[in-house]
């Protein structure tokens, strides 16, 4: 299966966001500010070459921030590219009927969780679980309350995918609708040197 962009970048901002402490309050319809100096997210403070489950950090001196498997290339975190997962993170664009952000049910001031017995999707059904807490899923290879992901690419798109939790089934919908919104143009520029969103 052919990678996606969208995805590198709601990983590299999973695994950030799990280590920063400012909360973000999400607000509806209202075009991100990319005015301001990004956020330096490679610059963060980790262990050199740790070892988490089947990933090897290999450490801020050595490649800039960058994670790999045994078996793939390494995936170099940017401030363009957690800049980007970021605003993915928090735009309900991502749902079918733009209700629903993954910030929706995932709140950093409950360890990315939303503290309800069962979360609620983007027509207002609610799901058979609750959002879990989201903290170093690089770390794991049994993701979900019943370990059915054992990947993070694919615990990303799941949710997003999800008929209750926000709708977007078909991913090539998804990319023709973030290719019409002006800002994300600049942003996948910045991250991936291309404004193609795939």
């Amino acid at each position: 299966m052919k990678k996606i962009t969208i995805l590198g970048a709601i990983l590299s901002l999973i695994f950030y966001l799990s280590c920063s402490s400012t909360d973000i309050v999400t607000v509806a319809d209202r075009k991100p500010d990319l005015s301001g100096t990004p956020y330096s997210y490679s610059k963060l403070a980790l262990p050199t070459k740790s070892v988490f489950g089947n990933v090897t950090h290999i450490g801020i001196g050595e490649c800039g921030g960058c994670f790999t498997d045994f078996n793939k290339n390494p995936l170099e975190i940017t401030d363009a590219g957690a800049t980007l997962g970021r605003v993915l993170f928090y735009d309900k664009k991502l749902s079918l009927n733009n209700t629903v952000a993954c910030g929706s049910c995932h709140h950093q001031s409950k360890a990315f969780s939303d503290g309800e017995q069962l979360s609620e999707g983007f027509q207002g059904k609610i799901t058979g679980r609750n959002s879990m807490a989201i903290s170093n899923p690089f770390m794991l290879n049994n993701l979900f309350w019943d370990s059915r992901s054992s990947s993070i690419e694919d615990l990303s798109l799941r949710p997003v995918q999800n008929h209750i939790e926000m709708g977007m089934e078909n991913l090539n919908d998804l990319v023709r609708k973030l290719t019409k919104t002006d800002y994300y143009e600049p942003l996948f520029l910045a991250a991936y040197r291309s404004e193609e969103i795939t």
